[in-house]
């Protein structure tokens, strides 16, 4: 972070007042009369030598005065720039605390399961996409996946702390997050359906995979809504996650700049 005038001269005084008092020492050792410095010290401390000491070492207590005062000034400024600064940064902290809060408690809890349920949606999707007419085990296999994939998506979305922090994205996200929303509503029906049927007893893995097929192309709750679910899922995820990593670093920037207000 680059230093402000005031900083560098602050750091730098110290070496300055040194180079000061030696400089004006070696101007009055060179000019110095040795015979009455003596003269004078000889004798008891009195005004008249009082006075001599000061005429002849007049350069130097000035030249020292003038650096203290120049000293106190720059710290006088520096103090009142940073108790400024303090008060400038608790009003920002405080105005910040809200939104902070409110995108902490969406994001942090739920960001690493939306992780863990994209990573579920894709592999489904990669499997779903070979299923092969005649192959009941596989759509019995993967219904409870399935449901479970987009049944928790649409969960995780629809958590008051996340409706809360919609206010707060900016338009990327929550256009991402409708698109993923709006598809996990709509294959949680069908996903909802077939997982139903294969948690019958009386169920057989065939009649699985025919009740799997009854949506196309008819009431949209079969193998067509949950491919349509899948891609959505799997073109949406993506960008959403990322930009809610992108916030959750912009969240711990703000704690690391506000620790005692955040």
């Amino acid at each position: 972070m680059r230093r402000t005038f005031c900083e560098r001269f602050e750091a730098a005084l110290p070496a300055l007042l040194v180079f000061i008092c030696l400089t004006v020492l070696f101007v009055a050792a060179v000019n110095f009369e040795p015979t009455r410095r003596w003269v004078c010290y000889g004798y008891a401390v009195n005004e008249s030598c009082v006075r001599r000491l000061l005429y002849d070492f007049q350069t130097l207590i000035t030249g020292i005065a003038a650096v203290g005062a120049a000293a106190l000034t720059v710290w006088t400024m520096q103090s009142t720039d940073r108790r400024q600064q303090q008060r400038h940064d608790h009003l920002v902290a405080l105005n910040l605390r809200t939104e902070y809060l409110t995108l902490e408690r969406a994001i942090v809890p739920f960001l690493d399961e939306l992780r863990g349920r994209a990573e579920l949606a894709s592999s489904l999707h990669r499997k779903v996409m070979e299923l092969e007419p005649g192959v009941g085990e596989a759509v019995w296999s993967e219904a409870q996946a399935i449901e479970e994939a987009i049944w928790a998506t649409q969960e995780a979305l629809e958590t008051d702390e996340m409706i809360a922090a919609l206010r707060y994205f900016d338009g990327a996200t929550n256009r991402t997050y409708k698109k993923l929303l709006e598809a996990a509503r709509l294959g949680g029906y069908a996903a909802n359906r077939i997982a139903t049927k294969s948690r019958d007893p009386q169920s057989e893995p065939e009649d699985v995979f025919d009740y799997w097929f009854e949506g196309m192309g008819g009431d949209g709750a079969g193998y067509d809504t949950i491919v349509w679910c899948l891609d959505h899922l799997v073109a949406a995820y993506p960008p959403f996650l990322e930009r809610l990593e992108g916030v959750k670093n912009r969240l711990e920037d703000v704690r690391a700049r506000y620790p005692n207000v955040i």
